[in-house]
């Protein structure tokens, strides 16, 4: 992957929060280059957790219709999670690194596409109204403490290659998966 510059990603630690928050303006219209790079992370998100359903239904031996029928929409996560147990079953281990690279990518496509756009004198930001934060003493909801992170196009491009990687990583293990099962059973004949 090639280095970029300026690069700050949606969950950045650097944050501008309370009152600078607060004063900032919001926008309703983004310039062509943050939205173009906002439709493809939509996009790569809905193949993402059409894989994830696959994953499902390859541990539950189902095809594509029987699972859109037997399985409830779920959040992404959930999926991958339920994949895990459902292997488990078999005794096959998914890699659980893959949650934690997974639930930071539903952080960030969640942040995306919940998050309210600002403007400052130095760019833009992007504020989260949900979860907690800190405001040096307790915890507050970000309702009351907003936060916001700045952010450029890149970021978002960033984004959408992590989601696509992501992908990848899910279709290997799905063929893997496979793999193993047929091993198996050409071991193990019924």
């Amino acid at each position: 992957m090639t280095k970029r510059k300026k690069s700050r990603h949606p969950q950045a630690t650097t944050q501008a929060t309370g009152p600078v928050m607060m004063s900032l303006p919001f926008i309703k219209v983004l310039p062509p280059e943050f939205t173009a790079p906002m439709g493809q992370v939509m996009i790569d998100w809905a193949f993402y957790e059409m894989r994830l359903q696959e994953l499902v239904y390859t541990a539950l031996k189902i095809n594509t219709a029987q699972g859109r029928l037997s399985i409830k929409a779920m959040p992404a996560m959930g999926m991958y999670e339920l994949a895990v147990d459902l292997f488990a079953l078999e005794g096959i281990k998914l890699p659980e690194a893959n949650l934690h690279i997974f639930r930071e990518l539903a952080s960030r496509r969640n942040l995306l596409a919940h998050g309210v756009w600002m403007q400052g004198e130095n760019g833009f930001f992007l504020r989260d109204l949900t979860g907690t934060t800190s405001d040096g003493i307790k915890k507050v909801k970000r309702k009351v403490l907003p936060a916001g992170v700045p952010i450029i196009p890149e970021d978002i491009q960033h984004v959408s290659e992590q989601i696509q990687q992501a992908t990848s990583d899910i279709e290997n293990l799905i063929l893997d998966v496979l793999k193993q099962r047929s091993s198996f059973q050409q071991k193990h004949p019924e």
